[in-house]
């Protein structure tokens, strides 16, 4: 769906409530429970397509539902989000106070050290980059695995070749 093409799309503060505040929440608890991966989706899309328009919504319980998607977001994309939300247009100054509150308030809950919330537990840094770490090593051993499978295998083609050379050559001379 072309968000630019008129007659498709309805912009989210539009929307009837209950279809906004389900589609909020979805994310919301995707973000929570399984974190963000920039290689499977974009939060700059969350963000402008589904949280900023939500910020406009008549609805109260609407727009505190994208506070706290863009306060998700500011858990893992950090100080980018903050930039965008001081260059969102028109948004009421309470607005945009209550939402710099709820970012300031998630700096205070993990001070010196981003954590990232899962949803059951706070992972720490160091330990995401451990944990990185040991996947980077098993992807790169994994590599080196294939590589040797693939080695053995030209190994195996080439010796074949030789041999079929070896034949030719060997009914040429009968």
């Amino acid at each position: 769906m072309d968000p630019n093409f008129p007659t498709l799309f309805v912009p989210p503060d539009k929307q009837p409530t209950r279809i906004i505040q389900a589609r909020l929440e979805i994310v919301s608890n995707v973000l929570q429970e399984f974190g963000y991966d920039q290689r499977q989706f974009n939060h700059q899309d969350i963000f402008f397509i589904l949280a900023t328009p939500c910020l406009f919504h008549q609805a109260n319980e609407i727009r505190l539902l994208s506070i706290e998607v863009i306060a998700a977001l500011y858990q893992f994309v950090g100080v980018e989000i903050r930039t965008m939300v001081d260059a969102i247009e028109n948004l009421k100054p309470g607005l945009k106070d209550q939402i710099m509150a709820r970012l300031d308030e998630i700096d205070q809950q993990a001070p010196g050290s981003k954590q990232v919330d899962r949803g059951l537990s706070l992972v720490p840094e160091e330990e995401q980059e451990e944990n990185q770490s040991a996947l980077l090593k098993k992807q790169k051993d994994n590599a080196n695995s294939q590589k040797q499978d693939l080695d053995k295998s030209i190994n195996n083609v080439s010796q074949s070749k030789n041999q079929d050379k070896l034949n030719n050559s060997q009914l040429n001379k009968k």
